[in-house]
């Protein structure tokens, strides 16, 4: 054989070894990317359905708030014996409110609003979520969380100051879908007011209608398959704008940031409830600080819903 085509093969073979190499690293390196996302997607999914419990950090005392109790609460069907902890303040006007707060904040996030109502005469209970109460329990962003709002709506309801038809409830971002799931399903029930909520958790989770790269669509729908997997829940099915039509004729008012109207869906919802409605869309504020932003006009629309809810309903 000449040199000439002794060196051809050689280049030859190197070329293929080369070629496999570089096939080879390009194969790994793309499994690598995927292997990554996935993970990241499995972490994702598990700090939505566990995320764990920040606070309290304030008191009651915090805010002006002096006769309160430290109270503990069981939801109906609890198997174990975890108790959930929970702040109540008397009612003087015979009605009441429970407030729930946002994703991975204890009872403290909700004192603002709980101070506002108590100088209304309001009864207020301030509710830890499940997370909180136990470290292992898996959160499900309302969909099971219904049955602790049950639990605290039958507390409210056995205090001897407060009349059994007149308690609402009052909930932001998560707590807020919350209360729209309770409301679709406990009669008692009377008047919600949802704060920033979102719309449908796996089309939010999955940026349904968004402008999503087929690797993005794949990652999204990993999430929703790390949830399921989490909690035995389609995040699917967690949908306040499908339930939110259940609660007529008891009244319902949602409040939105200027900045989330879109991604909340916030005129889609308003559309999707029933009779009697009412939407406030807060000027110039993304996701959270209402009632800071905006102190005098959300406390008198707030107080004046729950007013003509609970204290002076319409037969």
């Amino acid at each position: 054989m000449s040199r000439l085509r002794r060196h051809s093969l050689s280049f030859r073979s190197r070329l293929v070894r080369w070629g496999l190499l570089l096939l080879w690293t390009a194969l790994l390196t793309v499994l690598g990317i995927l292997g990554i996302g996935i993970e990241i997607s499995r972490r994702y999914a598990h700090a939505l359905s566990h995320p764990g419990c920040s606070g309290p950090h304030r008191s009651p005392l915090d805010v002006g708030i002096l006769d309160y109790q430290e109270v503990t609460f069981t939801p109906p069907g609890n198997t174990d014996t975890v108790r959930y902890k929970a702040w109540w303040l008397p009612s003087e006007n015979g009605a009441a409110v429970i407030l729930i707060p946002g994703f991975g904040h204890s009872r403290d996030g909700m004192l603002d609003q709980g101070a506002m109502l108590a100088r209304h005469g309001y009864g207020v209970l301030l509710i830890d979520p499940r997370y909180c109460a136990s470290p292992d329990a898996v959160f499900t962003a309302g969909y099971n969380e219904v049955q602790d709002v049950a639990g605290a709506l039958a507390f409210v309801q056995a205090r001897p100051d407060v009349r059994s038809d007149r308690v609402g409830v009052l909930g932001y971002s998560v707590g807020g879908a919350t209360a729209i799931l309770s409301a679709a399903q406990l009669d008692g029930v009377q008047a919600v007011v949802s704060e920033g909520n979102f719309f449908n958790l796996g089309h939010d989770i999955a940026n349904t209608g968004g402008d999503n790269s087929l690797l993005a669509e794949f990652y999204y729908r990993v999430i929703l398959l790390f949830y399921r997997f989490y909690t035995g829940v389609d995040a699917r099915l967690i949908s306040p704008i499908d339930a939110i039509g259940r609660i007529s004729p008891r009244p319902v008012f949602l409040i939105f940031g200027e900045h989330e109207v879109a991604s909340g869906r916030a005129h889609e919802q308003f559309v999707a409830a029933g009779e009697p409605k009412s939407l406030w869309v807060v000027p110039g504020v993304g996701h959270g600080g209402y009632i800071q932003t905006w102190p005098g006009e959300y406390e008198a629309r707030v107080i004046s819903f729950f007013d003509e809810a609970l204290l002076y309903p319409q037969p």
